[in-house]
């Protein structure tokens, strides 16, 4: 084998070095795109996270203060029955009055 076996022709080592430029560039092209499709991606996902955590938040929130509400009835209700068993217990201690 000779030495020009080996070598490609000026025109063809040209036509090799454009043709790895060109899939270089396409290659970086479709890196960018995929890095700014799992940006996009991974943005929505956060937003929707946010959004279901709020969600979440506010319905804790929200049975929250129905039982808050329900306990501040009962304490209610509570007093009040005290207040009655008191009244019932210093009437019990009046002397009766007939007329």
């Amino acid at each position: 084998m000779t030495h020009n076996q080996y070598h490609h022709p000026p025109s063809q080592r040209l036509t090799s070095v454009v043709l790895c430029c060109v899939v270089l560039c396409y290659l970086c092209r479709r890196v960018r795109e995929l890095n700014s499709s799992n940006t996009k991606k991974f943005l929505e996902e956060r937003k929707r996270l946010a959004m279901k955590q709020a969600k979440e938040l506010e319905q804790l929130q929200k049975s929250q203060r129905e039982q808050l509400e329900k306990l501040e009835k009962f304490n209610e209700q509570a007093r009040d029955m005290q207040k009655m068993v008191k009244l019932e217990e210093d009437m019990e201690r009046r002397p009766a009055t007939v007329v």
